[in-house]
């Protein structure tokens, strides 16, 4: 029961594509020594390769999986298991808070892998470079890994993990299967289902290593700046994407009302976040720690006024997104701080 959600995935998609089967009017070849048949793409590979292709095959497997996300995950995860255990040695000793950790970059890469999988004639359109368009990773391949990741998950929870986790971590499991071919079809769910997968790994991680000493006010804010910051940049990202989603018939918020609508709400959800934020802050900590933590978003939502003006333009949208890497970071930081409580006294 526990790779059930796994196993549904790898039906849809061999439902989908029609995966692993082989006409009978074109049988494959005898195959050579040291040679496979991939049955996905129809074509033959040798697998004696050069040490360079063995590298571009390792750097298409980063890009496919979105290596980069993994420090800003891992610093997610880190923030969440300290709010809950702020001692150094009783967390940095757990082995839940590394297994914890590992698992959501588990189920993050292979959700990453999976929409790929399943997007490939978007990205034809909306993202050529992507390693599976590029051909630098074959579907056989990223089906292969996000099984493995999906599998190694499962049984690193079984050992380590308490088992009150276990229906949090199935449900993770779930939308990161479900999100592309089903989610992803529904404007404005999906958007809430990856903002929700990237929030579930701060309370995830706390949850496993949590005690006596746990902030669990700043934990839940903690996720909510998560939940909706993701929500923010998921609309940036359906508005960048605007062309090739209207071509591909895929319902997004801003293919249905527009870019200038999206924007407005964008910005409505960006203000409601940092101020309620802020007035909890404020209410726990006092109003000058409140007001240190607005003061770190008003660059965001001075670059969100001014697209209009720069016309929506892709460079611009990335650069908006882009700038919401460093407040992020002074947030996990600050936050960190604060879950000190009053055994830090800070004076301006």
């Amino acid at each position: 029961m526990r790779v059930f959600f796994p196993l549904i995935w790898l039906y849809l998609y061999c439902r989908q594509t029609n995966s692993f089967v082989i006409r009978r009017s074109n049988p494959p070849k005898p195959l050579r020594v040291f040679e496979t048949y991939d049955s996905l793409t129809v074509t033959y590979n040798t697998y004696i390769v050069p040490f360079k292709n063995i590298k571009q095959k390792l750097g298409g497997i980063k890009r496919l999986i979105r290596a980069n996300n993994i420090i800003p995950a891992t610093l997610l995860c880190t923030t969440g298991g300290w709010l809950a255990n702020p001692s150094l040695k009783s967390l940095f000793t757990s082995p839940a808070f590394y297994i914890s950790t590992l698992v959501t970059l588990f189920i993050m890469s292979a959700s990453m892998a999976i929409n790929d999988i399943f997007d490939y004639p978007i990205d034809k359109i909306n993202n050529p470079t992507r390693p599976l368009i590029t051909g630098e990773v074959s579907k056989t391949e990223a089906i292969v890994l996000s099984a493995t990741l999906f599998i190694s998950t499962e049984i690193l929870s079984f050992l380590y993990l308490p088992k009150s986790l276990y229906l949090i971590l199935q449900f993770a499991i779930a939308n990161a299967v479900l999100y592309t071919p089903v989610l992803k079809r529904i404007p404005l769910i999906k958007n809430v289902a990856c903002s929700g997968m990237i929030a579930f790994a701060p309370i995830f991680t706390g949850l496993s290593v949590i005690n006596a000493n746990a902030n669990i006010e700043l934990l839940v804010i903690l996720a909510r700046l998560v939940f909706f910051g993701s929500l923010q940049i998921e609309l940036l990202l359906d508005i960048c994407d605007r062309e090739g989603d209207k071509i591909n018939r895929i319902r997004t918020i801003p293919v249905l009302f527009g870019k200038e609508i999206t924007l407005y709400n964008i910005i409505r959800v960006f203000l409601i976040n940092i101020i309620t934020i802020t007035m909890d802050i404020s209410r726990l900590f006092g109003l000058k720690m409140g007001l240190v933590f607005a003061f770190m978003y008003v660059k965001n939502f001075l670059d969100l006024i001014r697209m209009p003006e720069n016309q929506f333009s892709k460079n611009y949208i990335e650069y908006t997104i882009e700038s919401t890497v460093y407040p992020f970071i002074q947030s996990l930081v600050y936050f960190s701080v604060l879950a000190f409580g009053d055994r830090i006294w800070i004076t301006f």
